[in-house]
């Protein structure tokens, strides 16, 4: 009957709290001995999106460094919503003996230098490449652009195309970006202009992700919920020349920041797949070791041998591609991982700092393996 049910399902529900908590708990203590460095804040509304600015200053004690980054709020409708800039205090060594340990009361090394009101919530945002212009795209569909040292509370432009919200974004170069939605178009834009320069309707549901290719300014690659990976050429916007299913859907999607022929994928399967543009019939290798649905894949900017991916499993995942030689039998992983005593030897580290869903994450551009995390747990988390 429905009240057996109920009581089911609110049973799950503490078991799960329960080994959330026992998880969160075993983590902290790991945390002198695994990082670097690690800070922990409590956002008073959760953010989706999270990106680091390119600047970095020595602080005058000349014992800490300070960082900026971009995050949004998400306040459901109730107050008003903001795009900001945070700034945060690191240890200027970034070594094992300054490890930072989670703090449970505010932490004065954190706080919110700038923000500019959000017409709705920030379902993601992007820094341009030189970092003076911030795209963000809105639960609307509408793709917001603001100039990072205007003296201005609001966005300079305001981008319409999309008729539903969306999360896929990002940038070509410094002054053209790429937009997708869950309307499944997706929109090349200049930003001085206020219509789309291109228009691409190839995919038939949600476009979740957008790469461009840093090596080829020509090429993009997105990825859908109609469980295809694409590549596209702006310069023939009519069908993409790469289309593959997957036969899961495919949340996310990113093209290594040197190889132009190299990009990742993670797909609802729980697989980062690696992929060569020249042999695109099957990644040549995927990834194993989330236990849900893989929602973010990201290359590290300074280590490019490194991917990083986050999951419905609440996990952040570091993979090492150096090891990809390694003995690793991809095909009978799950039989083999019955009793979890056999990983792939490219996992490298695991981060379990959320105690719910990690919403984005990213790299630092020039502190090496340093990432930033936000997730529906409402924390931010920095983290080396």
């Amino acid at each position: 009957d429905i009240e057996s049910v109920d009581a089911e399902i609110a049973r799950q529900y503490q078991l799960n709290e329960k080994v959330t908590n026992e998880e969160y708990k075993i983590w902290k203590k790991t945390v002198p001995l695994l990082y670097d460095t690690v800070q922990s804040h409590a956002l008073q509304f959760l953010s989706l999106t999270c990106q680091w600015l390119p600047e970095v200053e020595l602080d005058a004690d000349k014992q800490s460094l300070r960082a900026q980054f971009v995050f949004g709020t998400n306040t459901s409708g109730y107050q008003q919503d903001y795009l900001q800039v945070g700034s945060i205090q690191l240890p200027e060594t970034l070594d094992s003996q300054n490890a930072i340990p989670v703090p449970t009361t505010n932490d004065p090394t954190f706080n919110v230098v700038k923000k500019w009101k959000h017409n709705g919530e920030v379902n993601k945002a992007k820094v341009s490449p030189n970092g003076k212009l911030i795209a963000t795209l809105s639960n609307s569909g509408s793709v917001y652009v603001f100039d990072r040292f205007s003296s201005g509370e609001g966005h300079r432009t305001e981008l319409k195309y999309h008729t539903k919200e969306g999360y896929a974004l990002n940038w070509i170069n410094d002054s053209e970006l790429l937009s997708g939605t869950d309307d499944g178009k997706i929109s090349s834009w200049d930003v001085n202009r206020d219509v789309p320069v291109n228009a691409f309707a190839s995919h038939s549901a949600t476009v979740n992700d957008i790469s461009a290719n840093k090596v080829h300014q020509f090429l993009f690659a997105s990825a859908s919920d109609d469980q295809t990976y694409q590549v596209h050429d702006l310069r023939t916007p009519a069908t993409p020349f790469i289309t593959r299913n997957l036969g899961a859907a495919v949340n996310a999607v990113c093209f290594h920041p040197e190889l132009g022929t190299m990009f990742a994928t993670g797909s609802a399967d729980m697989v980062v797949g690696l992929w060569d543009l020249r042999k695109p019939s099957a990644p040549f290798r995927q990834l194993r070791g989330h236990t849900g649905a893989v929602t973010n894949v990201e290359f590290s900017p300074t280590d490019s041998s490194y991917v990083m991916s986050n999951a419905a499993d609440k996990r952040i995942n570091i993979w090492n591609l150096e090891h990809l030689g390694s003995d690793f039998d991809e095909e009978n992983y799950f039989s083999r991982n019955e009793k979890g005593a056999y990983y792939d030897p490219c996992l490298e580290f695991i981060h379990a700092g959320h105690t719910y869903k990690v919403n984005d994450m990213a790299y630092h551009p020039s502190l090496s393996h340093v990432s930033i995390s936000v997730g529906d747990d409402n924390l931010l988390e920095v983290w080396k």
